[in-house]
């Protein structure tokens, strides 16, 4: 097909469509596109950011209670990103309650605010994620030093006990 016929065919099919069919097809795209995009990626909502970020927050306070001797050091940054958890929800909700859907002069302000209230959630989120992994380094290097204190027992153990043999002369050919 030549320049000139392709030309040809796309004169054609915009003069075909009218400029009010071509934004309603861009309004339904663009809220489909927005409503997968939120299915697809929860966390792109900020209610979802802050539960997800509540959630291993309590799942890591979790692991900090059954292993409280050994992570005692983690006490307080656990605390602390439990308390921005809480201060978020706080936030989302007074943001919510300040939007109103008649007053256009709110749309903005509540779009800047779930934008800074998504982007504090996302942030405390890696914290925590890294505070985790940090909490899981401890523990493992914990119980690998552990295991290899019983090892090291259980093979004192078997030394002892060959020695503690008393010693039989061979029998004689």
């Amino acid at each position: 097909m030549s320049s000139c016929e392709l030309e040809t065919v796309i004169t054609f099919l915009t003069s075909m469509i009218s400029p009010a069919w071509l934004s309603t097809l861009l309004v339904v795209a663009f809220f489909s596109g927005s409503a997968f995009l939120h299915s697809s990626f929860p966390l792109l909502k900020p209610s979802t950011a802050i539960k997800h970020l509540a959630t291993t927050v309590d799942e890591a306070m979790a692991v900090f209670h059954i292993h409280t001797s050994v992570l005692g050091t983690f006490s307080c940054r656990l605390l602390s990103l439990r308390c921005e958890s809480l201060a978020l929800s706080r936030q989302l909700r007074q943001a919510d309650d300040a939007f109103s859907w008649s007053d256009k002069n709110t749309w903005l302000r509540y779009i800047s605010r779930l934008k800074k209230i998504w982007h504090d959630a996302r942030v405390h989120q890696r914290t925590i994620d890294a505070l985790q992994k940090c909490m899981q380094d401890v523990i493992l290097a914990v119980e690998e030093e552990r295991s290899r204190a019983e090892a090291e027992i259980a093979r004192n153990r078997e030394n002892v006990a060959v020695f503690s043999m008393p010693y039989q002369v061979p029998a004689a050919a």
